[in-house]
């Protein structure tokens, strides 16, 4: 989709960062799809944080500080 792929630089960049761990799901796949609607997603791209068990989702205003979120320093 065009919102992904705009994403898609500010994911690359945060990918090649070590600190945290990155999983890129295709919502476009059965497989994608299944864990979409069990995380309750409704836009795409989503960012989203699993950490000790707490899922925070990273609103889209803030995309452009992914790395920050994906290591909790952006609450």
């Amino acid at each position: 989709c065009p919102p992904c792929k705009a994403f898609a630089p500010v994911w690359e960049t945060a990918a090649h960062d070590r600190r945290a761990a990155w999983h890129k799901i295709d919502a476009s796949t059965d497989q994608g799809r299944s864990l979409a609607d069990e995380r309750n997603v409704r836009s795409f791209p989503t960012v989203l944080r699993i950490s000790d068990g707490v899922e925070t989702t990273l609103p889209p205003a803030d995309r452009a500080r992914v790395l920050e979120f994906s290591l909790g320093e952006l609450k």
